[in-house]
């Protein structure tokens, strides 16, 4: 069973729990980033020595550096951890990110809405989310796009242009967070700019 780099033993045990209690005879816990650098030998053209593994997931943030070790019949994987860190910081956050930049504009420009209808637990706000995630999404290949906002409540409808520029700024600090994390973990296994990674 897959699980982030950053629960807690508490979270583990309800994992296994949970396992058990579904059918399953005996239970292994693996680390997503484990799991990730399996499927990625297994599809990989080339080996390498070592492999950073950099999952930003809904909920969590998971990053290690994992050495090749297929050939050593000691190790029950293919990989050996050497580092890891993670963070609850992740992709939910990068919507809220979007989210707060589309308010933002329609609070200048908010067209035929009445902002109130976005109210903590609206049926607006949850809209709201599934556009700023499909807007997320769009400008990770366009430099613009232009989403459409509706609002049941007011009845009202608007139009809002958003630039990739202008995203990025906004998430930057929660990237620089998880790159920063990426790097902790390489100094950590000392392998910091190795040739080999």
């Amino acid at each position: 069973v897959c699980v982030p780099t950053g629960i807690t033993q508490v979270e583990k045990r309800a994992v296994k729990e949970s396992a058990l209690s579904a059918g399953a005879r005996e239970v292994f816990l693996i680390e997503e980033p484990m799991a990730a650098a399996i499927y990625y030998a297994a599809s990989a053209r080339q080996k390498t020595r070592y492999t950073l593994a950099f999952d930003m997931g809904a909920g969590t943030f998971d990053v290690c550096v994992l050495e090749n070790v297929e050939n050593d019949p000691r190790e029950p994987y293919p990989f050996r951890q050497l580092s890891h860190d993670g963070s609850r910081e992740a992709g939910d956050l990068l919507d809220e990110k979007m989210e707060e930049l589309i308010l933002d504009k329609l609070r200048r420009d908010p067209g035929s809405i009445d902002m109130k209808s976005f109210s903590p637990g609206s049926y607006d706000l949850r809209a709201l989310r599934k556009t700023a995630r499909e807007a997320k999404e769009a400008l990770s290949s366009a430099p613009q796009f232009t989403a459409i906002v509706t609002s049941l409540a007011s009845r009202g409808i608007q139009r809002v242009t958003l630039h990739r520029e202008e995203y990025e700024a906004r998430i930057e600090p929660v990237v620089r967070r998880a790159v920063d994390l990426a790097e902790k973990a390489l100094r950590e296994a000392k392998i910091w700019q190795s040739p080999d990674l």
